[in-house]
């Protein structure tokens, strides 16, 4: 999803994309459905690099939540933060249309819901053996992200500016629900919807030339701020 961020922010940030294990290159790795050893991880890795510069978190869906979850871990660690978190097609309220209980659905149940999220190409959706080979990932995904839903409840406001980004027909998340993310900063918060839907992102040229601005704008923003 991200590898062309690199060259598409080129001159503006220097991308360093997570692969969690389990997945893509790591798709050999055991997968992780509990998020205490995925935020340590990665809060040490942030911890660990020696790299004073600023930077921010971008968090799409299940990314949004782990980002937010890991912005706390530095917090506790007393160590540098991200100056902005951008969260993206991801409501924080519990029960909201994405939240998905793996484990109340069979494979097929599982995979229908999936598809409505849209966003998967129309030869992987015919492709019956793959989309089955991905369950294992995707319940994994869904119990992460129903652990992430439930205890974000019990976090405090960050003092960390949020651009929260969603798709204007995004079926699981809508422009409205974007708007609770104010109850998790004490400084600003900005919304800008784009076309598309759950997966808006994958239209680049146009996240690509919004990025930046919201990259200066981090330093910069005084008031809440929203683009639907």
């Amino acid at each position: 999803m991200f590898k062309n961020w690199g060259r598409g922010l080129e001159g503006v940030a220097e991308v360093c994309a997570i692969q969690l294990p389990g997945r893509e290159g790591r798709f050999r790795e055991s997968l992780l459905d509990t998020a205490e050893p995925l935020v340590e991880i990665i809060a040490r890795l942030v911890v660990d690099s020696g790299d004073r510069r600023p930077y921010v978190f971008f968090g799409h869906s299940l990314g949004a939540a782990l980002c937010l979850r890991v912005a706390h871990e530095l917090n506790y660690l007393q160590a540098e933060g991200p100056v902005g978190l951008i969260l993206s097609a991801r409501s924080p309220h519990v029960g909201s249309a994405g939240s998905i209980d793996p484990d109340r659905l069979d494979d097929d149940e599982l995979l229908a819901r999936v598809r409505g999220f849209g966003g998967i190409s129309a030869a992987m959706l015919l492709n019956d053996g793959l989309m089955r080979s991905m369950i294992p990932r995707l319940r994994s995904d869904l119990r992460l992200s129903r652990q992430l839903e439930r205890e974000q409840i019990e976090l405090p406001p960050l003092a960390t500016p949020i651009a929260a980004l969603g798709g204007r027909d995004d079926p699981v998340v809508t422009a409205a629900e974007l708007k609770n993310w104010l109850h998790y900063t004490s400084n600003v918060l900005q919304i800008r919807c784009f076309p598309g839907g759950h997966f808006f992102l994958r239209d680049e040229s146009t996240l690509f030339a919004y990025l930046p601005e919201i990259l200066r704008q981090f330093h910069v923003l005084t008031e809440y701020a929203c683009a639907c």
